[in-house]
C-alpha cells in the first residue's frame, strides 16, 4: 500500500472554559483505544497555548478508517465530548502533494 492510499485527518477541538482537563483526558482515552484499531498508522494529540487540541490521524486505507469510525468507543466519545466543547470539532481530510513534480499544473 502506498502513501497515496493513506487517509490523513486532522480534527481541531476547542474546549469549553473549565473543561480543558476533562476534554484532554477523554481524548487521551480515545487515542489509546484508536491506536489499537487495525490500520491506524498515526494517532497524535497536540495542544495549543490557548488550550485547543489538535488530533492528527493517519489510516492505511479508507476501509480501515470506516471500520474505526463505527467503533462504539468513538460514538461514546462523540456523545460525551459535546458538553466539553465550545464549538463543534473542525475536521479536515488531507491528501499528499506530489513533490516529485516541479509544478502544480503537473499534478
Amino acid at each position: 500500500m502506498s502513501v497515496q492510499d493513506h487517509v490523513v485527518l486532522t480534527v481541531l477541538f476547542r474546549p469549553r472554559a473549565g473543561a480543558e482537563t476533562e476534554l484532554e483526558t477523554a481524548l487521551r482515552e480515545l487515542a489509546r483505544a484508536s491506536r489499537q484499531d487495525a490500520g491506524c498508522l498515526t494517532y497524535e494529540l497536540w495542544r495549543a497555548r490557548d488550550g485547543s487540541i489538535l488530533l492528527r490521524e493517519r489510516w492505511a486505507s479508507r476501509d480501515l478508517l470506516e471500520q474505526h469510525q463505527s467503533q462504539p468507543f468513538l460514538t461514546r466519545f462523540q456523545e460525551a465530548s459535546e458538553a466539553l466543547l465550545a464549538s463543534p470539532p473542525e475536521l479536515y481530510e488531507w491528501e499528499p502533494l506530489d513533490l516529485t513534480k516541479p509544478n502544480v499544473e503537473e499534478e
